[in-house]
């Protein structure tokens, strides 16, 4: 069922088995699970069934290094900012939830074995092929895969797949998940219902009664659930928590929701100066389309798991950029103009005219109409990398507020020198691999010189941990302090991981909805954690 929000009766009252607050991924991750289980399901979603342009309610602000205005960032509407998101799919490993030594906070309370079962249906759910991720392991399915230069080496080339998944349809064969809400006996999507609020009877906090729901139209209602779930992103998820409970904030004994922030990093480090053709094309990240399997992938160098386990790295891997100007540049250059084209005048101009200069001349040599034509031109070569968890790099709430009442996010964004120091290794590791294949020779930028931007990847700010005074959800995703409060999406993660957060968040989703699905059937919803 679908129900638009702004046609309830004004202080009405909702009453379902699971809330699910946020449709995005996670969320209709978590609804495609408990379709037909049986549960009453309530998924509430801010936007409408399309994406929809509502930017005073995700307007934020920004301190700390530069960041991605907050209203461009993530998209409101059904299928959230999966609307937004490429289909990128690429497994986390070992690596990734392990402690290590070099990275402080790092590891999570969970192994990657615990989630080999979830991570496999989350493969179904993205519809990718069982070939899985291997470079050598699609050599015969495409001609265009050149023979892999990086043998046992520091550099290993992987292989991403692109999901059939995505986009606020969310495909499900033979039908969109849209339709399949519309038909569901026991979910229903009510658009254009914005959470204001997590109310508890409990001067403690620690059993969630109901969510306070507004409309832009002035409706104002409440849903009442056994379980709440909150599934609204990186931002929204510890921006809804810190609103609540008189602004003290649910969860935050311990002045940690919100903190961690983490974005996995674009940095563009210097000029690859390539030996061979059309190198960009075989080797880095360029889409190649598989006839005989209706699926898309692409090659990705980074470094490899032998290597970066030895060193203790964070994860780290290698693009050539098509043009000869970063995409940060041109996307800061057509962003002022379509803004002033409208008559408006572009947010935080500043930084993106300082975008701009750092790429003035690569720019300049685009809008002339140059491009690397795949043979001896040379490559601006960017890193992406995850990030460092940082205490400091964290999600607060501004004095000023929405058109809602809401208080408005404030983004202080952290890069730390351990993240430089770790990208700055990886590279020179890129750097003599790719010599010693004859593949070419990067002429590095100084490392203080480097533009460095995140891929609207917001993770970590409601970190999950075994002990309460170190994280706000536990192992099953639920916060600490409350009964009958979960969290799902990268926001729970401890660590950003080099796989694809959207992958991940699948995977979690389906555990959450599994262990959440056990404790209404027995009925053992547990007792909050004093902490």
């Amino acid at each position: 069922m679908i129900i638009d929000s702004r046609e309830l009766s004004n202080n009405s009252v909702v009453q379902t088995d699971v809330c699910v607050i946020g449709a995005g991924i996670a969320g209709i991750t978590l609804a495609r699970e408990f379709d037909g289980k049986g549960v009453s399901v309530a998924l509430l979603e801010g936007g409408g069934l399309e994406p929809e342009e509502m930017a005073d309610l995700y307007r934020g602000e920004i301190t700390g290094h530069p960041y991605h205005n907050l209203e461009r960032s993530r998209t409101r509407g059904y299928g959230g900012s999966g609307n937004c998101w490429g289909g990128f799919c690429f497994p986390y490993d070992d690596f990734d939830l392990e402690e290590r030594e070099r990275i402080p906070n790092s590891g999570w309370p969970l192994k990657l074995s615990d989630l080999d079962n979830y991570i496999e249906r989350a493969r179904e759910v993205a519809q990718l092929n069982t070939l899985g991720f291997e470079f050598d392991a699609w050599k015969e399915l495409s001609s265009e895969l050149s023979e892999n230069p990086f043998k046992e080496g520091a550099v290993e080339l992987r292989i991403l797949q692109k999901s059939r998944f995505g986009g606020g349809r969310l495909i499900v064969e033979p039908e969109n998940y849209l339709d399949l809400v519309g038909q569901s006996d026991n979910v229903t999507l009510y658009h254009h219902a914005n959470a204001v609020e997590l109310k508890s009877e409990d001067a403690a906090g620690k059993e969630i009664k109901q969510v306070r729901v507004r409309t832009v139209t002035g409706v104002e209602y409440f849903v009442e659930a056994k379980v709440f779930i909150l599934s609204s992103g990186g931002i929204e998820n510890p921006r809804l928590l810190l609103a609540s409970d008189n602004r003290k904030g649910i969860g935050n004994e311990h002045d940690l929701v919100g903190r961690y922030f983490m974005d996995h990093l674009s940095v563009r480090v210097g000029w690859f100066h390539p030996e061979q053709e059309h190198i960009r094309t075989r080797y880095f990240a360029h889409w190649h389309h598989i006839d005989a399997e209706n699926i898309r992938i692409k090659s990705s160098a980074g470094v490899s798991r032998k290597v970066r386990g030895e060193k203790q790295l964070l994860r780290t891997f290698f693009e050539l950029s098509l043009h000869n100007a970063s995409r940060y540049g041109w996307a800061s250059l057509m962003y002022i103009r379509r803004t002033l084209r409208h008559g408006g005048w572009p947010i935080n101009w500043r930084f993106h005219l300082g975008c701009i200069w750092a790429d003035r001349k690569a720019l300049w040599k685009r809008l002339r109409g140059d491009r690397c034509d795949g043979a001896f031109s040379a490559f601006p070569l960017y890193a992406s990398s995850e990030p460092a968890p940082n205490y400091d790099s964290r999600v607060l709430l501004s004095n000023k507020t929405d058109q809602l009442g809401m208080p408005v996010a404030r983004l202080d964004w952290r890069i730390s020198d351990v993240d430089l120091e770790h990208i700055d290794e990886s590279v020179d590791l890129f750097n003599q691999e790719t010599e010693r294949a004859g593949l070419g020779k990067l002429v590095k930028d100084p490392i203080r010189s480097w533009p460095i931007y995140g891929h609207y990847h917001h993770i970590g700010t409601t970190r999950m941990s075994e002990d309460p005074a170190e994280g706000v959800v536990d192992p099953s995703c639920r916060v600490h302090s409350t009964s009958n409060l979960f969290v799902a999406g990268s926001s729970i993660f401890p660590t950003a991981g080099g796989g694809t957060a959207t992958y991940m968040i699948m995977a979690l989703s389906i555990r959450l909805a599994d262990h959440i699905s056990g404790l209404l059937e027995t009925q053992e919803v547990p007792e909050a954690v004093n902490s």
